[in-house]
């Protein structure tokens, strides 16, 4: 059963958790739209239609303000978007780039993640 907590847990309880909560497929599962509700792909989705990446972006749903190029607008201070609680960094942020980039973004945002959500942040920013 899943903790009820609302304060922290140790990260090696919430794997444990999280581990014991997943029903995994060996091989390949094909699916129906309405049957992936509450799945996790462990492989690249593809569509078969040649969509702009910006009309099947799975970000779409947050309702986040883009650039004019599909990217997700987010600050370099703190990562936040248009929309409270959401963040962007890495290739979200700024487009396909190096890889050096979204580590160094990636290592920021999370910094800028733990600081919104407990206050301060022991992670190096």
């Amino acid at each position: 059963m899943p903790n009820q907590q609302t304060a922290p847990i140790p990260i090696d309880l919430a794997r444990d958790e999280l581990l014991a909560s997943i029903d995994a497929i060996e091989g390949i599962e094909t699916v129906d739209l309405d049957q992936a509700c509450g799945r996790i792909a462990a492989e690249t989705i593809t569509s078969t239609i040649d969509l702009p990446r910006t009309h099947n972006a799975a970000v779409d749903g947050y309702g986040v303000d883009k650039d004019p190029r599909g990217n997700v607008l987010a600050n370099e201070e703190d990562y936040k978007t248009s929309r409270e609680g959401v963040f962007a960094a890495g290739d979200m942020r700024r487009g396909q780039s190096l890889v050096v980039w979204a580590i160094r973004e990636g290592r920021q945002a999370a910094h800028a993640v733990d600081t919104y959500l407990m206050g301060s942040s022991s992670l190096p920013a």
